[in-house]
């Protein structure tokens, strides 16, 4: 029970991450975006498909890239508390 909950804490602190994290550098998802769209109106509409497949890869590479983040950093938190513990003892 108490390693589901930390499980549910961490997702939803992963999930705070991404929002931060995409708020601060929504400029950069803009400029892409702005590339894109640029694109997609010089190209023949059968390329619609592929240039929203790589707006969406561009968003989930971004979003699993800041939750692996997160992730290594709690886990290197973890161990240095526990070396911080052990040097203590």
């Amino acid at each position: 029970m108490v390693e589901q909950m930390m499980k549910d804490a961490f997702e939803k602190r992963s999930q705070d991450m991404v929002e931060i994290c995409e708020k601060e550098h929504n400029n950069l998802y803009m400029l892409f975006r702005e590339n894109l769209e640029a694109i997609k109106n010089q190209t023949p509409d059968q390329l619609d498909n592929s240039i929203g497949l790589l707006e969406d890869l561009f968003l989930q590479s971004n979003t699993r890239v800041m939750k692996t983040a997160y992730k290594i950093g709690f886990k290197d938190a973890q161990a240095i508390n526990k070396e911080f513990i052990n040097f203590q003892g």
